[in-house]
Order: C-alpha cells, then sequence, then structure tokens
C-alpha cells in the first residue's frame, strides 16, 4: 500500500486484556544471585502483569513487574541508589537494566 485516500477507512478491533505471567523458572532456592555478596539471596517470586486496551479512541498501555527477593537468614536494606539488571540465565545480553536512585520510584507499603 503505497498510499492512503482521503476517504480512506481503518477497521480497529476493540480489545481489552490482563494478562499475568509467573517466571516459576526465576525462582528459588537452587538459583542464587552469581554476585559474591548476594550469593545467600535468591528470587522468590517473579511476576509480571501486562494491561492493553486498544480501540476506536487509541490505545492504553501498562506493565508491572514484581519481584520478592528471599534470603538465608539476613536482610538486605537498599537505603541508597542501586542498579537491577537482569538476563536470562545463560543469556550474553541483560534484558532489563534500570539505575534507581529516584524516591519517587520506590512504592510505599
Amino acid at each position: 500500500m503505497s498510499h492512503l485516500s482521503p476517504g480512506a477507512t481503518m477497521l480497529v478491533p476493540s480489545m481489552a486484556w490482563r494478562v499475568s505471567h509467573h517466571f516459576k523458572e526465576l525462582e528459588g532456592e537452587d538459583k542464587r544471585f552469581l554476585n559474591s555478596d548476594l550469593r545467600d539471596f535468591f528470587v522468590g517470586t517473579a511476576m509480571q502483569t501486562i494491561q492493553f486496551r486498544l480501540d476506536r479512541s487509541g490505545a492504553d498501555l501498562a506493565s508491572e513487574a514484581s519481584i520478592e527477593v528471599k534470603d538465608s537468614g539476613y536482610n538486605l536494606h537498599l537505603n541508597r541508589s542501586f542498579l537491577v539488571l537482569m538476563k536470562k540465565r545463560g543469556g550474553k545480553h541483560p534484558f532489563f537494566v534500570a539505575w534507581i536512585d529516584n524516591a519517587e520510584l520506590i512504592e510505599k507499603k
């Protein structure tokens, strides 16, 4: 298609959905962090939820991820800036990197 005429019509299917995925392959005491300072820590729960809406007025997309880190008897308190880097086990490159240094990004409970 090289061009659209002024009277062209586009039909868009309306849809709205919410999908959650539990990443069980990342969880478990047998999958400890590789960083030597964090070798006692592991991911207890890893979840992602994606919410999508598309209709004639436009589209909305929201994604939320949560990771629960557990340890073998002590707590890790991140009270200053930190780096989150995630890569697939055996992967060459990370699929997610974030430098967290803004209190607005932290959820208050």
